[in-house]
């Protein structure tokens, strides 16, 4: 099951992030990229005063789901920005 969810998140993350760049091309998917946007930043801005700038809930629990199949040399902050 974790392995399930290990894939999970790295698909879901990477085609969220890819959407994130490219949503507002398309007419009809702009009101949902605006709430992806609008969530990513909140995310980063409101999350980010307590949890530092850049924080993202997705890579957090994807890091929760690593550490528990035994990895060990994750970073300590849960931010793809500051991971990079």
């Amino acid at each position: 099951m974790l392995i399930f969810a290990d894939l999970f998140f790295t698909a879901f993350h990477t085609l969220f992030i890819v959407f994130n760049v490219v949503g507002w091309a398309f007419e009809k998917t702009r009101k949902t990229h605006l709430v992806t946007i609008s969530l990513t930043l909140m995310s980063w801005g409101v999350l980010g005063i307590w949890y530092g700038f850049g924080y993202c809930p997705l890579t957090d629990w994807h890091w929760q789901v690593l550490r528990a199949l035994g990895e060990t040399e994750l970073p300590v902050v849960s931010s793809f920005v500051c991971n990079a």
